[in-house]
């Protein structure tokens, strides 16, 4: 039975935020997520991340779809999977334009989504499949993507009409699922588990209508997948069943369809409420991190899950749609519980195996993402990178049951809607930082008016020196967990945070390849390219990190971001087993000189862990440090010789003002 007239209600009850990507909460959800994340409502340029969105919607206005809608027109295929990028594209191009507002974008947008809409059957079927073939093979799989992109515009625009097509597409699918018995296994791929990787988009449709004839076929394939099999490998009969303990490996499985559906199950947990579906994720979770994990955040060997321990760099890289897979796997089991363990996987996958399947260049993407050799950059054959790149907005910061959180240092604006007790107190929030070149942020927080809450930070895995000051306050955080500050907050009170970023050296591959190397900093993955052959970046190279790392027996060996690495030429990223010197902060090399050269205005050299300026001249001299943004670090004054210490960690970029008298110098310092 159809229920008329739904879709007008479903606007104020499934709690829909304008330009957002997300259901935030629904009146249909059996749980509250305890974090909601929100896009920047000013967005910055220039940093790492941005650079990369915009890369991506440039790519996005230079790729064609019009051969998709005529696919959808002709409706002739009798497999494969066209229509699954035709609606990873349209899911790209609905994320991007709610985040950066492109109005070339836009235009493209409205003309893609609109002609395929319009190749919608009366009956509701929206893909490309001939009569003969719908509903097996990959076409319910296709659907889903198209499903997908028609809610994502929907929710940034408040279009219906593209919600009424979707709701159209899951009651074909509902009908088709009962015409042939329940059965999506048979006469699909891998045991059917490409099929039920559509209940991730299904999820969305029944949260945002409330429909049920949509959650009884969701209900009815749970419990298909709670019934038990002699043979388990790629079969998503009894997968919920087969996930219950740890005990169960995942090693062999097909990598996307296997996580796409357990994303499906995770998002059931938010609906039903069954611990048995949130159990599924968490163990599967467990699985790869304690067993098919690569230092880059991605977890198959091209499309497959390898054997246990087998993270061989040599081996074909990782297939970019099982990483998108991965990295939405986290972000479902995040917004749930709140562990940081899933906010710091995201951080390893994004600034790695992500952006590293990005040429920086032109946005092409590569299909299977290397560790060695070359990247292989293609077009849309491999359409993941542009829908997560997309995402990035939504992996960053947001509220964790009422009160502010940053899970991802992204550079922004955000508008919050923080929860004081019985109320709301609008804040806005704003981000400035050079992440990942450095680890300097500072945060504004501007509420309505004097508030007391609790801003949340998360503090790295990989962060072993991690301080932030506020209203005066310095806080001295542990890695790998969240920073709670409490206080009532002024408007324009800020925050600042200054984690510490050694290169790190670290045993490769759970101990399986003794011997055997990688190199990081900070949440990046270092490596060699053949396209950097001196210690500078050569030219048209995109990004600005390079790093001349000194090894302890002797000799230097120069790295860039693993996510850089690939623009041109090969990359290395194992190495056999070396130490790192890791240096002092550098000595300048000459003082800061005065218009007479008899004395120096100050001098700089290098401490444990930071600068120290000395200034010894009398009379009054003021010492300004700034990052590399502009923001002060710190500022001395004073009359007599003095010593000051600033604490400027490796990597790090500052600007050293100083003025004794009539003499002013700056001095760009580059702490390595």
């Amino acid at each position: 039975m159809r229920k008329a007239g739904i879709i007008a209600a479903v606007i104020i009850s499934a709690g829909l935020h304008a330009a957002n990507a997300q259901v935030m909460h629904s009146a249909f959800d059996a749980v509250t997520d305890s974090t909601v994340f929100y896009p920047p409502t000013t967005r910055a340029t220039g940093d790492l991340l941005n650079r990369r969105m915009d890369t991506n919607v440039s790519f996005m206005n230079n790729t064609g779809y019009n051969n998709y809608v005529s696919s959808f027109q002709a409706k002739t295929e009798t497999d494969g999977w066209s229509s699954e990028q035709a609606g990873k594209l349209l899911e790209s191009m609905a994320l991007a334009w709610t985040y950066t507002k492109n109005a070339q974008l836009k235009t493209r947008l409205d003309d893609y989504i609109t002609k395929l809409a319009a190749t919608q059957l009366s009956d509701g079927y929206l893909s490309n499949y001939a009569a003969s073939a719908r509903f097996t093979r990959w076409d319910m799989w296709n659907q889903k993507y198209i499903m997908i992109g028609m809610l994502l515009y929907y929710q940034a625009t408040g279009d219906t009409t593209k919600l009424h097509a979707a709701r159209r597409m899951g009651e074909w699918l509902h009908d088709r699922y009962y015409a042939v018995s329940r059965d999506v296994f048979t006469n699909n791929w891998w045991g059917g588990l490409n099929s039920i990787s559509a209940t991730w988009a299904i999820n969305d449709l029944y949260r945002i209508t409330g429909e049920q004839l949509i959650q009884d076929m969701l209900d009815s394939i749970m419990d298909i997948m709670q019934t038990a099999q002699s043979d388990w490998t790629n079969n998503s009969w009894g997968l919920i069943k087969y996930s219950q303990d740890t005990t169960r490996k995942f090693a062999g499985w097909k990598a996307y369809e296997t996580f796409g559906s357990i994303c499906g199950i995770v998002g059931q947990y938010r609906i039903a409420g069954n611990p048995k579906y949130l159990k599924t994720g968490e163990n599967a979770w467990y699985d790869i991190t304690r067993r098919h994990l690569y230092p880059t955040g991605q977890f198959a060997q091209n499309e497959g899950i390898s054997n246990d321990f087998d993270v061989s760099w040599t081996a074909a890289g990782a297939e970019a749609c099982a990483t998108f897979q991965w990295l939405t796997l986290n972000w479902e089991l995040f917004r749930i519980a709140g562990n940081i363990k899933y906010a710091d996987e995201m951080e390893r996958t994004i600034y790695n195996a992500l952006i590293g399947g990005q040429n920086p260049r032109n946005g092409q993407c590569a299909y299977d993402v290397n560790l060695t050799g070359g990247m292989g950059y293609m077009g849309w054959a491999s359409p993941s990178e542009p829908r997560a790149i997309a995402r990035i907005p939504w992996y960053s910061v947001g509220l964790f049951r009422g009160n502010p959180m940053i899970s991802l240092y992204l550079p922004g604006t955000w508008d919050l809607p923080v929860k004081v007790g019985a109320n709301t107190v609008n804040t806005t929030m704003q981000i400035v930082t050079d992440y990942p070149a450095s680890g300097n942020v500072t945060v504004t927080l501007t509420p309505a008016s004097a508030s007391a809450f609790t801003l949340r930070l998360r503090v790295p895995w990989w962060c072993k020196n991690y301080r932030a000051t506020a209203g005066g306050q310095v806080y001295i955080a542990t890695q790998g967990q969240f920073l709670d500050i409490s206080r009532t907050w002024q408007p324009g009170d800020q925050v600042s945070i200054v984690m510490q970023m050694p290169y790190r050296v670290e045993t490769y591959g759970y101990g399986n390849y003794p011997g055997k190397i990688y190199v990081a900093r900070g949440p990046q993955v270092l490596a060699a390219s053949s396209g950097v052959t001196g210690t500078t970046l050569p030219a048209g190279w995109v990004g600005n990190q390079i790093y001349n790392i000194q090894k302890s027996g002797g000799g230097s060996i120069v790295m860039v971001p693993y996510a850089d690495a690939g623009q041109t030429g090969n990359i290395t990223t194992v190495f056999d087993a070396f130490g790192v010197v890791n240096p002092p902060v550098n000595a300048i090399s000459s003082p800061i000189a005065t218009t007479s050269a008899a004395r120096p205005l100050a001098r700089i050299t290098s401490t444990d862990g930071g600068l120290r300026i000395e200034c010894d001249r009398s009379g009054t001299h003021r010492i300004t440090v700034c990052d590399a943004l502009g923001n002060i670090i710190a500022a001395f004054s004073g009359a007599r010789p003095a010593s000051y210490r600033v604490n400027q960690f490796f990597g790090s970029v500052c600007f050293v003002t100083i003025a004794a008298g009539a003499d002013t110098r700056t001095m760009r310092v580059v702490v390595r």
